[in-house]
Order: C-alpha cells, then sequence, then structure tokens
C-alpha cells in the first residue's frame, strides 16, 4: 500500500534565529511594561496613560496568543482511499445564482471515487429543479427553512445513506482528486471530520488586497487556514469550517446531527465532536475553491457572523471548552484563542482614539523624555517582526491594519455585548457586489477624525511647545491617518468583472477582427461575459474570439471596451474585451474545466508565484506559445503546491 506524508506547504519550521527574537521579544516586552509603569507613565494627567498601557499590553498578548498557535505543525500520513465506501455529496443553496450553483455541481458530479451528488435547495426553486435534473444529479427541497443551513443539512441527512458525507457551498468547487485524497484519513475510525484548506478563486474579492507583498496577492483569510489551522491541528484543535470538508454519518449521527441555534453549526458541532472524543483533522493542502466576499458589505456581514456564531457556542457549551475530560490543556488554550483575536478589537479601538486622550492631558502622562520615543518605536517594530516570523509571513502588518480597522468596530461592539447576544437568524453571505457601499461612512469619519486630530495636536504643539506626550500624540495620529487611508482604498476597490466571476488564467487564441486579420493573443482574465487579453494592436472597436481550449465553440463577438499599450518593443496592448451575448454553455463549461483541472494536472502543480500580469519573457515568446495553458489563476494568492514525500 502507497502512502505519502503531507506536510503544510506554507507552515516551514520557525528558524532557530527567528524562535529566539520572538522568544526574546516577549521577555523584553515584559520587562518594557514594568519600565513604563514604573518610571514613564503619569497617571495624575488624564486617561493617556492608561490608554497606552491597555493598548499596548492587550495587542501584545494577542500576538503571543497568535504566535503560540502558529508555533509548530503537524505532518500527517495520508493512506489510500478505502474501497467499497458509499459517499453522499451534499450541497445546500437558498438563493445563490443558478451560473455560481451550475458550475459547483458539474465540479462534484466529476470527482474521483464513486459518490451521489445532492442539491439541497431551501430555496424550493423550480430553476434549481431543473438545473439537478439536467445535470443528473438529486434534488432535495423542504417546506420549511427551520434551522437554516443547519437544518437543511439534516433533513437530507434522514433521507441519504452515505457512511461518508461531502459539503459543499454553493459556491464550492472541488478538484477531482478530493474524494480520493481525504477518504484515507478515515481509515482511523476516530476521524469524524476531514476539513481541507479553503481558497478562493475570485481574486478580486474585497478580501484580496489590492497591495502586492513580495509580487505575491495577499488574502485576509491567508493566515487563518494557511497557519493558524496548521497550527491548532498539531495539537489536536483543528476545526469543521464548513465548505471541502468530509464527514463520518455515524460521528454525526453520534452528536445528534448537525447542531442547530447558532450561526456558526460547523464550529459548534466541532465542540460536540470533541467531546464525543473523535478526531477533527486539517488538510493543508488546497482541494476545493470559493467564493470570497466581493465587497466590504458582504465581507463585514461574513465577519460578524462568524464572531457571533464563535460567542453562542462559546455560551452553549462554555463546559466542553473548560471541562471536557477529553480535551487537553493545549487543545483548550487553541480552541479559545478567538476569544483573543476578537478581544483585540478593544486595545485596537483604544489605539486609534490615544492621540486623542494624549492631547487631551497635553501630553503631561508621558515623562519617560525621548528615550521612551525609540523605546516605544523600537518595540512595535520587533512586536511587527516577531508576528511575521511567527505567521511564516502571512502577518503583515502594513496589509492586515486597514481590515483592522474596518472589522474592530463590529467585533469589539460584539465582544462587549457578549452577555446579551442571543439568538440570530442565519444568512447566506452575499455573492453579488452592492453598488450602493462605495466610500463607507467609516472611512470619511476615520479621515475627518484623523485629520482633526493631527490639526489639533499641531496646534497644541505650537502654542506649548514640543514634549514626549505630544510628540508620541503626533506620531500616533499620522499613523492612524495612514491606517484609514489604507481603509478607504479598500472600501473604493471594485470587482474587476461586473456581474461574472473572473477567473485569473492564462489562454492563448487568437482574435478576428472585421477585415480577417488573425492576432495571437494571451488572456489575463476570462468570465463569461468578458476577457482581458494581450496581444498586438487591434484594429475596429470589435473582434471575433477564438480561445484555444478543448470544447470552445464557435467564435463569439466582442466589443473592445478598453485597451492601453503596455511594452514598446515589441508593440503589445492589452485590452478588456465584452461578449456581446453571453458565451454558450459549452464554451463556459471548457472555461471552468481548463481553469481548474488544467489538462488533467493537479492547479497546485503548475502554479508559481508570479504577479497575473505577464512578465516580458511571457510577452516576447507570445508567438511561440502553444496550446499549454499554463494557469496562474491563483498564483497570486500564497498558493504553493503541497509538499509530498514518502512517508518514513
Amino acid at each position: 500500500m502507497k502512502i505519502h506524508r503531507v506536510v503544510p506547504p506554507w507552515h516551514s519550521p520557525l528558524s532557530a534565529t527567528h524562535g529566539l527574537c520572538i522568544s526574546l521579544f516577549f521577555v523584553g516586552f515584559a520587562f518594557y511594561l514594568v519600565w513604563l509603569i514604573q518610571n514613564v507613565l503619569n497617571f495624575d494627567y488624564g486617561l493617556g496613560a492608561y490608554g497606552l498601557l491597555f493598548a499596548e499590553a492587550g495587542i501584545t498578548l494577542s500576538a503571543l496568543g497568535g504566535a503560540l498557535v502558529h508555533w509548530k505543525y503537524r505532518s500527517r500520513i495520508l493512506m489510500p482511499p478505502p474501497e467499497g465506501a458509499s459517499v453522499d455529496v451534499l450541497i445546500p443553496t437558498l438563493n445563490e445564482s443558478l451560473d455560481v450553483l451550475r458550475m459547483t455541481v458539474r465540479a462534484c458530479v466529476a470527482m474521483d471515487y464513486p459518490h451521489k451528488v445532492y442539491v439541497l435547495d431551501d430555496g424550493n426553486r423550480e430553476s434549481v429543479r431543473k438545473l439537478a435534473k439536467d445535470l443528473e444529479v438529486e434534488y432535495i427541497a423542504r417546506e420549511s427553512r427551520e434551522g437554516a443551513k443547519a437544518g437543511n443539512l439534516n433533513y437530507a441527512l434522514e433521507r441519504t445513506t452515505g457512511e461518508f458525507i461531502a459539503v459543499f457551498d454553493a459556491d464550492g468547487i472541488p478538484r477531482r482528486e478530493f474524494l480520493t485524497t481525504l477518504m484515507g484519513y478515515f481509515r482511523d475510525p476516530k476521524v469524524a471530520v476531514a476539513q481541507s484548506n479553503q481558497t478562493y478563486y475570485n481574486l478580486d474579492s474585497f478580501q484580496h488586497s489590492p497591495k502586492f507583498h513580495k509580487t505575491q496577492m495577499w488574502n485576509e483569510q491567508s493566515l487563518y487556514y494557511d497557519i493558524i489551522l496548521c497550527g491548532r491541528d498539531a495539537v489536536g484543535a483543528s476545526a469543521w469550517t464548513g465548505n471541502g470538508s468530509l464527514l463520518r454519518r455515524s460521528a454525526l449521527q453520534a452528536i445528534g446531527g448537525v447542531p442547530t441555534g447558532t450561526l456558526t453549526e460547523d464550529l459548534h458541532a466541532t465542540l460536540l465532536l470533541y467531546e464525543k472524543d473523535y478526531k477533527v483533522i486539517y488538510h493543508p493542502v488546497p482541494l476545493a475553491y470559493g467564493l470570497a466576499p466581493r465587497d466590504f458589505d458582504s465581507f463585514i456581514k461574513q465577519r460578524n457572523r462568524w464572531q457571533v456564531g464563535f460567542i453562542q457556542a462559546l455560551k452553549k457549551e462554555w463546559r466542553i471548552y473548560f471541562f471536557s475530560k477529553h480535551l487537553k490543556l493545549a487543545q483548550r488554550l487553541s480552541l479559545l484563542e478567538p476569544v483573543i483575536y476578537y478581544g483585540e478589537s478593544i486595545p485596537r479601538i483604544v489605539g486609534f482614539f490615544l492621540p486623542l486622550l494624549l492631547a487631551l492631558g497635553l501630553g503631561r502622562s508621558i515623562e519617560g523624555g525621548y528615550l521612551f520615543l525609540v523605546a516605544y518605536i523600537g518595540m512595535w517594530v520587533w512586536r511587527s517582526y516577531a508576528y511575521y516570523w511567527a505567521s511564516r509571513g502571512r502577518g503583515i502588518n502594513s496589509l492586515l491594519e486597514g481590515y483592522w480597522y474596518l472589522k474592530m468596530w463590529t467585533y469589539g461592539k460584539n465582544f462587549l455585548l457578549f452577555p446579551w447576544i442571543k439568538d440570530r437568524q442565519f444568512f447566506v453571505t452575499p455573492k453579488d457586489p452592492d453598488p450602493q457601499n462605495r466610500g463607507h461612512w467609516m472611512g470619511r469619519l476615520g479621515l475627518l477624525y484623523t485629520y482633526g486630530v493631527m490639526a489639533w495636536v499641531i496646534g497644541l504643539i505650537y502654542l506649548h511647545g514640543f514634549s514626549v506626550g505630544l510628540s508620541l500624540a503626533l506620531l500616533l495620529a499620522v499613523y492612524n491617518w495612514r491606517i484609514v487611508v489604507d481603509a478607504n482604498y479598500l472600501l473604493k476597490k471594485e470587482p474587476l468583472v461586473k456581474g461574472a466571476y473572473g477567473l485569473f488564467a492564462r489562454f492563448t487564441g487568437v482574435t478576428i477582427d472585421s477585415s480577417g486579420v488573425q492576432s495571437q493573443f494571451m488572456t489575463r482574465l476570462v468570465s463569461d461575459k468578458e476577457l482581458w487579453v494581450v496581444c498586438g494592436e487591434l484594429e475596429g472597436d470589435s473582434v471575433k474570439i477564438k480561445l484555444n481550449a478543448p470544447g470552445w465553440q464557435g467564435e463569439p463577438e466582442a466589443e473592445v471596451a478598453y485597451g492601453r499599450k503596455i511594452m514598446q518593443e515589441p508593440p503589445l496592448y492589452e485590452y478588456h474585451c465584452r461578449f456581446k451575448e453571453p458565451l454558450v454553455m459549452a464554451a463556459r463549461d471548457s472555461l471552468l474545466y481548463w481553469v481548474f483541472e488544467g489538462q488533467g494536472e493537479p492547479l497546485t502543480d503548475v502554479l508559481k508565484q508570479e504577479r497575473y500580469w505577464l512578465k516580458s519573457a511571457d510577452m516576447e515568446s507570445l508567438s511561440e506559445i502553444s496550446s499549454s495553458h499554463s494557469l496562474v489563476d491563483q498564483a497570486f494568492s500564497w498558493l504553493a503546491p503541497g509538499r509530498m514525500r514518502p512517508a518514513d
């Protein structure tokens, strides 16, 4: 029997130097905190001293909790799948579009290993029933929507019989090898859930930062799925996160089905499974793709649901967290780490208003001299690098801060109202952007506040002269202004493709203009409504498109909506072309197959970590490129090949 060891592709061991630097930081911070209290802070002048102490201690405590979770990882033995097991694939849906759902159903049907696919339609839509019939999968609908998504799954569990259950959201697209990869873990009868890494195929989403880090696009969720869950899995405290998971039916039956009553049924079920002495394991390599929120409103609603769901689960199952005989100390601390994460919002809010608090006391709450400023900046830089090293490069301060500014108000409100949070109605994260949420009030008020504080502090310095306290207030006000500018930049970010989902993939093809002249091109982004191409200069405002993808049908006509020159020698242009009519279904299916399957090669095997725009070498060899379709649709989303080696 051939077995392999799976190593988290991003979670490399800490070097001895980085580990020592991280440890020394927390030791040094303890002495720094004592020095602040004894020699620097004057608690007789306003709230500035209290605010500084609270913000410094709170943010560093969160960094410590994160570093402990990130410290180590576990490699797992990947066994061949058992033969003859029955698998049901469940796709719960409520109001998602047919285009999104169709891609998911087709991908689920195409998975290797014998299985049966069920569409669980809580919207009870005739169009979805017809879709299921056309794609030859089972359709299940219920009269009521009691229990929301959890109730939908439980309703299906009563009407299916598979020994194992794969769960995909309506926007989840699995790879062919999803079942054959995860089924091997269930040779251990204690394994209840195998959760795969979640990644996203709409790379123009709100949570994909428009900033680049070392030529790679950063995703706000990459820290959690690439690092945190790997660390939690190392101590046996992984979690079921819903989409892209495989479960043992008997384990779900042992806890009474998927639990209802919380907004995060997956986390709630995780706790109940641990109480029954089952294992929840994490497969760190992406095996399924999903849709990330496309705008701020969808993003913050999703984060709010996750936090409220955690609070509900903590209130309902606090005895498991603190007293379960099946949980070790490391597991308890890892499962409770979200308390520190969400609680970090409070010291961050205090830190945002700290310049104002310091200015109210005319800076007299700081008495440490300018040596304090050097120490303050030094500890801030050291803390940033310590977290960056512990998070293996995912905890990038310059990218996190803008998102934190947008999240901390919701997180802080829920954290403070923790005792009064009750049951709330489940909602599906919206898949289409809301055009009304651009220029959100949160960004405008933040700019107004930071400009006002900076002007006030400068006025105080002009009237009273420089002091350590006012200098720190000005420094923090400028830093907060930079954070708010980043947040506004995020709020103005829009999806690249309107009304569809762009797939960042590299195909070759030809354009045919009105005179019949053909020009070879290479795509940057494709969808069923438009594509961006790189090619020579086009004549006219309308072209026909022929893509080198098996199954591509016809030569659909497209309008040239936008163009710009991107290289002088050889002369190359980038054009934004919109199809005059939506692609026929066969052409759309061909795009989907080649983007996610890549000529039968695993997507993670052909990825390269580079920017999604083409480099000079690509441009110059454009005329020589064959129809190999090297894909880069996820290349700048921190995705790297999973490292697998024969087991010892």
